[in-house]
């Protein structure tokens, strides 16, 4: 009976998988077909076609979806049979690479100072775990809190957890009990995010990233793959806000674009659905951007990644102080964004597809 059991309990867990991986594929199909109306996407040759089909055989795939390489031939003019499509990436290729069993634990950003204690980080002020307050590793009363955040000036509040696309990010400051964020008294904008999350001191960042957009901490998406002995970048991205935003997440509104490896940037950059810019809002045109920081930078990623083997790929959120020293903002190790970066680089993520051979 017991066994039966067990059977019976094996049988729903994997239907249940095959019904959320079978809406997802709809989701992400659903997902490119928009982009693709909407930005007006050239269809592919049949040639074209006949050499993707043929390149993602190799990979065991058949029927492959053309659509994912249309939509980058369209936003950057290269073609490429070794685009990623986001069903392969986020369905077989990431939870391949990353352990998701220790996922929800390490991706927790009240973490991020243990995890990784030998790099800069913003300035803590105060975090919430599981309901409770803490400060320099302490429990402390909300009473505490309140006092802390009077003291500390401009802050940033986020969740800690399953956060991702600068969702529910606000910049704040607190006098007396009462925010500047719709004049709200502090408990009330800590009950809007219950548990699980941190308040940091707004972080000033080097003046050439100052320049990119005053009003947000401007970061960069730096992807480093792990395999072996060795961490390397496969692919830089920097990303920037609009006048007078907090975040610089092209998903709120923000503009990205390619970073090279000479801390030059591509001359085009992209916004959210995928449309050409040349130039920050504030009008600094990307052609004339050279970031002189990006070796230390992609030094301060590889080195980083190797202290986290349970995830082969992981995208690390960077800013840089007025010093030139790296700040480690987050880490994501799962929802990786894909897009941009292939918008910006091309298929830069083509190697991961051997991983799909191996045993």
């Amino acid at each position: 009976m017991k066994q039966l059991l067990k059977k019976l309990a094996a049988t729903y867990v994997n239907i249940q998988k095959s019904i959320r991986t079978s809406y997802d594929h709809y989701k992400l199909r659903k997902k490119i077909d928009k982009l693709n109306k909407l930005y007006g996407s050239k269809e592919l040759t049949r040639q074209q076609k006949d050499e993707i089909a043929k390149f993602y055989s190799k990979y065991g795939f058949k029927n492959i979806k053309y659509s994912w390489h249309q939509y980058f031939t369209a936003c950057n003019g290269i073609y490429s049979v070794k685009y990623i499509p986001e069903n392969i990436f986020y369905l077989i290729l990431e939870p391949k690479l990353n352990s998701y069993d220790f996922a929800p634990a390490l991706s927790d950003k009240n973490l991020l100072d243990r995890l990784f204690p030998d790099v800069r980080q913003p300035e803590v002020v105060v975090k919430n775990i599981n309901g409770l307050y803490y400060h320099d590793g302490e429990l402390i009363s909300k009473e505490e809190v309140t006092k802390l955040c009077n003291e500390a000036g401009k802050m940033i509040i986020k969740p800690s957890i399953n956060s991702y696309g600068g969702k529910n990010v606000v910049q704040f400051q607190c006098t007396d009990g009462i925010t500047d964020f719709k004049v709200r008294p502090l408990e009330q904008l800590l009950s809007d995010y219950k548990a699980n999350f941190v308040i940091q001191k707004f972080l000033k960042q080097h003046p050439l990233m100052d320049r990119l957009n005053s009003s947000s901490v401007n970061t960069f998406r730096v992807v480093t793959y792990l395999q072996g002995k060795e961490s390397r970048v496969l692919s830089m991205t920097v990303r920037m806000g609009k006048k007078g935003s907090v975040k610089d997440n092209v998903s709120t509104g923000g503009l990205s674009s390619g970073v090279r490896k000479d801390g030059t940037i591509n001359k085009v950059g992209y916004d959210l659905m995928g449309k050409k810019v040349t130039e920050t809002d504030g009008g600094l045109q990307f052609a004339d951007i050279r970031f002189p920081f990006i070796d230390k930078l992609m030094k301060t990623a590889t080195r980083l990644h190797k202290q986290a083997p349970h995830f082969r790929i992981i995208s690390w959120d960077m800013a840089v102080d007025p010093s030139e020293e790296v700040v480690l903002i987050e880490y994501n190790i799962y929802g990786q964004e894909l897009n941009s970066h292939q918008m910006h680089n091309g298929p830069v993520f083509s190697e991961l597809l051997q991983e799909l051979n191996a045993s």
